[in-house]
């Protein structure tokens, strides 16, 4: 098995990522697809910042049955 296979494969996906940016020349995104994008990216970015500082609702989780918080033993 040699790696030519491997890295033609990214050529080739390079290939169309240069293909899809030079029909973006053309044909330019609108200003509903860029608010879109806009406005996903900004949401993203806002559960990132709420996750980061542990401000994450809780019905929000997957787990929707907890388990009980184990307090420590009172000496």
């Amino acid at each position: 098995q040699s790696d030519i296979g491997y890295y033609e494969d990214d050529f080739m996906q390079y290939d169309k990522l240069l293909w899809r940016m030079a029909m973006w020349i053309n044909r330019p995104p609108s200003k509903k697809q860029l608010m879109m994008w806009g406005v996903i990216l900004g949401f993203s970015l806002l559960l990132a910042r709420l996750e980061k500082y542990n401000m994450w609702p809780e019905s929000w989780n997957l787990n929707r049955h907890p388990n009980k918080v184990q307090m420590a033993p009172m000496n």
